[in-house]
């Protein structure tokens, strides 16, 4: 922990270092504010608790989680449907398959909430929307031009991050491609865009190995920009070996628009206990999120590029979709595993 906390008081000139008490579902508390606002706060309400398995339903170890009207939606669960938690129950959603109310390969690459509160979700080429009331029934199947590994709505038109060419690509209501932006930042290796909606006309651009945000039009023309250039995130991309031989590359794991002309940056970073997991290393599917990285959620304000508030945490934590909200896993002294949902709240 003193490490820790020695390595921010060195690299980050206007953050203030402060020891919190531990959060319920956030482990590992370093540090929170800022000298740009020395009165702003930052913390994690826990809002529930989802246990990973039920009588016929076990949720993947690292699913993807969104919420809307009410309920969450996990995908996949281990038999490759999608299981929604509702009223402190689970019910399943299609299965494994190439059928119609079939998913591809179970896996999904990528999921979103529409205007209309309906959850889509990507496996490979195919898109499907759900109502998560209800029944949760499958509403459409439909055919995507490419491959994505992020989706979102800027109003009607999906947003997706296009495999393989580094562009975000955006889609009329015939899933036809009207735009193509391209990251104004210079794509490193490995590198990967990351997007947010800001209303219905607008989306925050980025990568994930720069500490850049440009709000950016459809069209490609950039409105403003957000800049950061802290000492402990300056990196080449990817670096052979990471994770499990070398330290993780720090990045961007996702951004949200907050209300107040403020951006919730949602950073991923190496464990202040990482280790090599040996000389040959170790299967993708072994890794344990929680021992090889930490995570760091900043407030920026979008005006000054100044970090109002930020905190780090000990545990990989995800975005939830369609939300602010975050989850991370937690196990119990049983061995029971649970995603806890977690509200950040910032106060000025």
């Amino acid at each position: 922990m003193t490490k820790m906390m020695n390595v921010f008081r060195r690299n980050t000139s206007n953050i203030a270092i402060t020891t919190l008490s531990l959060l319920v579902g956030a482990e590992g508390v370093y540090a929170q504010n800022s000298r740009a606002c020395p009165r702003c706060s930052l913390d994690l309400a826990h809002v529930t608790s989802i246990p990973s398995d039920a009588p016929g339903t076990t949720i993947n170890t690292t699913p993807s989680v969104a919420f809307s009207r009410g309920s969450y939606v996990l995908s996949p669960t281990y038999d490759g449907n999608v299981a929604i938690w509702s009223n402190g129950t689970f019910r399943t959603v299609g299965r494994k398959g190439d059928g119609p109310n079939e998913f591809p390969g179970g896996r999904s690459d990528a999921v979103g909430v529409d205007r209309n509160g309906r959850v889509v979700i990507a496996h490979g080429v195919r898109l499907s929307t759900i109502d998560p009331t209800g029944q949760g029934r499958i509403e459409i199947q439909r055919p995507l031009p490419w491959r994505s590994t992020r989706i979102g709505f800027l109003g009607d038109q999906l947003v997706g991050v296009t495999s393989g060419n580094g562009r975000i690509s955006v889609l009329d209501g015939s899933l036809k491609q009207v735009h193509s932006i391209r990251p104004v930042a210079r794509m490193k290796r490995g590198d990967v865009p990351v997007f947010a909606t800001s209303g219905d006309s607008a989306l925050w651009v980025g990568t994930i190995f720069t500490y850049r945000f440009d709000l950016v039009r459809p069209d490609g023309s950039v409105l403003r920009t957000v800049q950061r250039n802290p000492e402990w995130f300056k990196n080449d991309g990817y670096v052979d070996g990471e994770v499990t031989q070398f330290p993780p590359t720090p990045k961007i794991y996702g951004l949200r628009e907050l209300p107040g002309g403020l951006l919730l940056v949602l950073l991923i970073v190496a464990d202040s206990d990482w280790k090599p997991v040996g000389p040959r290393g170790l299967p993708i599917g072994e890794i344990q999120p929680n021992r090889m990285y930490d995570s760091v959620i900043e407030v920026v304000d979008v005006t000054t590029g100044e970090v109002m508030a930020f905190a780090r945490y000990n545990q990989f934590l995800h975005f939830v979709y369609g939300s602010t909200y975050l989850w991370a896993t937690k196990e119990n002294t049983a061995g029971e595993v649970f995603f806890d949902i977690l509200n950040p709240q910032f106060r000025r």
